[in-house]
């Protein structure tokens, strides 16, 4: 809406707005107030939209003398129209008329005055139409008024026409000049090339002559340049461009170049000719007549030969009449065309006439073989045997890298130095390796490791020194020799002996099981004492599985590695692997080995070292462990390896999606974010799609990034009155979009609400509040009244509704001295709420006395003057009265609601000469006041003083109170009877351990068996109790770890027999770790056992079916067998 063609001002005369009709007409309209002549002139009306706009424009007469409102200088551009309204006001007005520089217009055809004082000039020329104009308006009664304005013409740059030649040669120089023949300065000249800026090129410069000429300069033309060349002049009244093309002719070149071609007579060959060049050239193939590259004739594509389309030449199945010259040619009509000659070879492979043929000779006769091959020279003949080539052996008499002992083991015990050696026969040079259980030695072992290099005459000898072995030295060591004729390796087998210990049970078992099954065979008791061997598998629980890596991660699955561990010397049945979630409580507590309820476990086949975990959780951190199963159980699992899942798209909508219409053209979405477990990422931003609800349009998305005070909200603008929306929301991760929210519908208002008033309080008293506000000067809505919403501190919310058009309002029935939040919102519509605001009503909580007003005392009581209380201005309710004895921690109630009404109260049966303690709580509506006073009573005799007078107020100390004193001496008590109990107990268990060792000794005596079958523990009962001779050597355990343990047993008992007869006897126990050589995993055991003399004939009758070797040594060691 204007005035005059000004906008229409926003102050306390004019009120304007719209509003949609039940037709869906929109009315606007403009109020004035107390219209005066200084408001008469011409109002227009402009309605638009995407299609276009519309114009109405009406006359407002106020009857007063003629005046004209100042009007703005302007600037034209030269050649257009100017169109010039004088802003009259008053009413009636005779006549409107123009001057230019004094002189009366129209003075030429272009001018035209209407009677509505609209002056128009077309074709504007700055000679001619530049200056000062003037307006003049005239009534009736010969009053008249004048106004002024300032005709600037500016003149936009007008280029002359530039134009380039048909066609531009390739290197030659050309310029371009780009000239402004009319136009105001400061001009500024550009160019552009194809519609965009020209780059500066060391090829193209541009050279400024003045500024109003430009010129391009190309030194020289290349092909590249072609393009559309546009030079741009711009002022400040405007711009003008004009554009040229230059066309580029390029003689043809090469883009590749054929050369000469050697091809094997058979076979196809393909040779490649291929230019470029504007126009396209067109390229041909021409072969030589005769052996002398001189006349040519073309050559046509056909089954044989063909020519496609980018110049390439193929022979199929070349044959010897193929070879000779060939010319390729390419032109396009500029220049004198390209040609390359080249020549093509036919090579005729080596081959044999006939393919296969036998010759037969007699065993021990020389065999001659002979074969006829043709081709090209040089020409190279090899012979091979069974597909093989000729073995050097065969062929010379040099030797070949060897080992004459393909294996053998080394035993070291335990602390002492190992020394390797491999002797490798073979021609020299001769290179010697070393590796341990098939791999490089490890650089951590090089600082124990030594190796040594001795040359003979027929091959080397090369030593590997362990210092101090341990059992991580016991693995397969390869000794690797190569020379130039071949290679070859042995194993050695290192063996490391560890001591025995009591642990060592799993043997006795199996020792058990052997002798018994062995003993049914004994028939006689002769008393004498043998040596046997008994064929024993040591096994244990295996190692920890050892680098268990994560070798991928991604959302759903972690890949993992681990290498296999020492098995135990029992076949492996299967890993058992445990994950689990890291919650964010377990991420700050060191997580154990022990599966909480919540992990989940996998059983992976021995077989494998690496395995995929699925159906995991997005952006979540696992904890993952392994151990190893065999048949005597399960391993120690290994350190646990954390790590974190990928993120991934957000897998669930955003939740409880409202909306909330704002306005007519507002609509307000809430909502709250994905459930925690689909969210997979921390969600960056939000994207909220609209659109109506019957288009068939795309939705229109808006994005809110999730910063920092972030609220799951939007307000979408802009909308069309009275519509309805489709409305949904998606959520965002660093991942991608989720799935969107369901779509919720939303409809903007008819009206838009009034907008909310602002609030103040006005007063108060002690129960009431009076509020005042005041309308937004910039609402139009009309309101019909207000809600105002109180409550006070931690209250909840109430309400009361104000109709009319108050604007101030009482709230009454308030409670003293309290604090109240207000805010007040427009009964219409939706409107929102106003700033809450905090006002208090009048009072404040009761003030103490003074302790000489509040109390009057004598020998045996005290009288409180209740009345001497202060209110603070909100009457006080009641009294809550307590007391004590100074020295006395536990308060005496002796009211607890006292009315107000009483004046005073008094408190007798009191004790002379003792301090006390008074506690006086005052209530009113705005709080409770509490206040303590101590005083003492008067003496009974007198002159005596009060008992334990306390300076400033100390109390009694805590270890004379009965309450600290009492449960403290209990508690000593309790403590020292627990420990005389103790005591006790101790004592009566020594005599029973004792008698226990006894009876222990006792059952390890020699006791006879009857029958064929002794179990191998009573054999063990009758054995251990003879003495051990000392003069035996120390007896090794092979096993593959030196402490083994087992479950309880029959054998277990008789151990600790065995473990003090053999503990001063230095023990052995044999370590061997994987990888072992190709043999059995029995290991023969030497075990001292006693034979009785009846027995000793049946064993040299059957030892031969259970010796390893097929046989038996019997020696008479005094009964032992060894």
């Amino acid at each position: 809406m204007t005035e005059s063609n000004e906008e229409v001002p926003e102050d306390q005369s004019f009120r304007s707005g719209d509003y949609v009709t039940l037709e869906n007409t929109v009315v606007s309209y403009v109020n004035i107030s107390r219209a005066g002549v200084e408001h008469s002139g011409e109002f227009t009306c402009t309605a638009k939209n995407d299609a276009g706009q519309i114009h109405h424009s009406r006359w407002l007469r106020v009857p007063g003398p003629p005046f004209v409102r100042p009007m703005k200088n302007q600037t034209i551009v030269a050649g257009e129209t100017m169109k010039i309204r004088c802003p009259a006001g008053g009413y009636p007005i005779h006549r409107i008329s123009w001057e230019r520089d004094g002189v009366r217009l129209p003075d030429n055809h272009r001018q035209t005055v209407y009677p509505n004082g609209t002056l128009f000039v077309r074709q504007v020329e700055r000679t001619v139409d530049e200056g000062r104009y003037t307006c003049t308006i005239r009534n009736k009664e010969g009053e008249s008024a004048r106004g002024n304005l300032y005709i600037t013409v500016r003149v936009r740059p007008v280029i002359e026409p530039f134009n380039l030649p048909p066609s531009v040669q390739m290197g030659q120089r050309l310029s371009i000049t780009c000239t402004v023949i009319k136009g105001d300065p400061p001009i500024t000249l550009k160019w552009l090339r194809d519609e965009h800026a020209l780059k500066k090129d060391g090829d193209i410069r541009i050279h400024n002559l003045a500024d109003y000429s430009s010129t391009l300069l190309f030194d020289p033309v290349k092909p590249e340049h072609r393009a559309n060349y546009t030079c741009v002049a711009s002022n400040e009244a405007g711009s003008e461009r004009h554009s040229a093309a230059m066309v580029i002719h390029v003689p043809p070149r090469w883009k590749t170049e054929p050369n000469d071609v050697d091809v094997i007579k058979g076979r196809s060959v393909m040779i490649d000719c291929e230019s470029e060049g504007f126009p396209p050239p067109r390229l041909t193939w021409r072969k030589a007549e005769g052996s002398v590259p001189e006349s040519y004739k073309p050559i046509s594509s056909s089954s044989h030969l063909h020519v496609f389309e980018n110049g390439s030449l193929t022979i199929l199945d070349v044959g010897e009449h193929d070879a000779g010259y060939y010319l390729c040619q390419a032109s396009n009509g500029i220049g004198s065309g390209l040609s390359k000659v080249i020549s093509l070879t036919v090579h005729v492979a080596a081959h044999f006439t006939n393919k296969f043929h036998a010759e037969i000779v007699k065993k021990g006769q020389d065999a001659k073989l002979s074969c006829q091959a043709y081709g090209e020279r040089p020409l190279t003949i090899l012979w091979t045997k069974d597909r093989q080539p000729l073995n050097a052996k065969l062929l010379s008499r040099y030797v070949a890298a060897h080992f004459t002992n393909k294996f053998h083991a080394e035993i070291v015990k335990k602390g002492q130095d190992a020394k390797l050696s491999c002797q490798a026969y073979g021609e020299r040079p001769l290179t010697i390796l070393w590796t341990k259980d098939r791999q490089p030695l490890n650089a951590k072992l090089l600082s124990r490791y030594r190796q040594t290099e001795t040359v003979f005459t027929n091959g080397s000898l090369s030593e590997l020194l362990i210092e101090s072995v341990d059992r991580g030295d016991s693995a397969l060591f390869t000794c690797l020799a190569r020379n130039s004729y071949g290679k070859d390796e042995t194993n050695i087998q290192l063996i490391i002996q560890e001591t025995l210990s009591l642990a060592f049970v799993l043997g006795v078992d199996f020792w058990c099981h052997y002798y018994r099954r062995r003993h049914s065979y004994s028939r006689d008791r002769l008393g004498k004492m043998i040596f046997t061997d008994f064929a024993i598998r040591l096994s244990e629980k295996p190692d920890i599985p050892q680098e268990l890596r994560i070798t991928r991660s991604t959302s759903r699955t972690i890949d993992i590695s681990w290498s296999p561990p020492y098995s135990g010397n029992s076949r492996l049945l299967k890993y058992l692997l445990v994950y689990e979630e890291i919650s964010e409580i377990r991420d700050k507590i060191s997580t154990g080995k022990t599966p909480s309820s919540d992990a989940k476990q996998v059983t992976i086949p021995p077989s494998e070292t690496t395995w995929s975990i699925n159906g995991l959780t997005p952006n979540t951190r696992y904890s993952i462990r392994i151990s190893a199963v065999n048949a005597l159980g399960e391993s120690e699992s290994s350190n646990p390896v954390e790590v974190a899942t990928e993120e991934e798209a957000p897998g669930g909508p955003p939740l409880a999606v409202k909306v909330l219409p704002l306005s007519s053209t507002a609509i307000k979405v809430l909502w709250e974010p994905p459930e925690a477990n689909l969210q997979f990422g921390k969600i960056k931003g939000y994207y909220v799609g609209y659109k109506t609800k019957e288009s068939k349009d795309k939705y229109v998305y808006k994005t809110l990034e999730n910063k920092e005070n972030f609220r799951e909200e939007r307000i979408l603008t802009s909308l069309e009155r009275s519509t309805k929306y489709i409305i949904r929301v998606q959520a965002f991760n660093s991942k991608g979009a989720g799935p969107p929210s369901d779509d919720i519908e939303g409809e903007t208002l008819q009206e838009d609400p009034p907008r909310p008033p602002s609030l103040e309080v006005l007063g108060m008293t002690s129960s009431s509040v009076t509020l005042k506000w005041k309308k937004d000067t910039a609402d139009t809505s009309p309101a019909n009244g207000y809600i105002i919403s109180y409550k006070k501190e931690y209250g909840s919310w109430k309400s009361e509704e104000i109709f009319g058009e108050l604007n101030t309002y009482t709230i009454g029935n308030l409670q003293c001295g309290m604090r109240y939040d207000f805010y007040i919102t427009a009964i219409d519509g939706n409107g929102e709420k106003s700033e809450i605001i905090t006002g208090r009503t009048s009072g404040r909580a009761p003030i103490a006395p003074e302790k000489e007003d509040l109390l009057t005392v004598n020998d045996t009581s005290v009288t409180i003057q209740l009345n001497s209380w202060k209110s603070g201005g909100c009457p006080i309710t009641h009294f809550e009265i307590k007391y004590k004895q100074q020295r006395q921690k536990n308060w005496i109630l002796f009211a607890d609601r006292v009315s107000s009404n009483r004046k005073s109260i008094t408190i007798s049966s009191l004790s002379p000469s003792t301090w006390y303690q008074l506690q006086l709580t005052s209530h009113n509506e705005a709080g409770p006041t509490e206040a303590e006073y101590i005083f003492t009573t008067g003496a009974a005799v007198k002159g005596a003083l009060p008992d334990a007078v306390l300076v400033s107020g100390e109390a009694v100390p805590f270890y004379l109170e009965l309450e600290v004193v009492l449960p403290v001496s209990l508690s000593l008590v309790v403590v020292v009877a627990v420990l005389v109990l103790v005591c006790l107990i101790v004592r009566k268990r020594n005599p029973t351990e004792t008698s226990q060792t006894a009876a222990s000794a006792t059952y390890v005596s020699r006791k006879s068996q009857a029958g064929e079958s002794v179990h191998m523990c009573e054999m063990e009962k009758s054995t251990y109790q003879r003495p051990v001779s000392r003069a035996h050597d120390p007896i090794y355990y092979p096993t593959p770890y030196a402490t083994t343990h087992i479950a309880d047993g029959p054998c277990r008992k008789s151990l600790e027999a065995v473990e003090r007869e053999l503990q001063d006897e230095p023990q052995y126990a044999t370590v061997k770790r994987t990888p072992r050589p190709p043999k059995s995993d029995v290991h023969i055991y030497h075990y001292p056992v006693h034979i009785p003399p009846e027995l000793l004939d049946e064993l040299q009758a059957t030892s031969s079916q259970w010796d390893d070797d097929g046989r038996s040594s019997l020696m008479d060691t005094g009964g032992y067998i060894g």
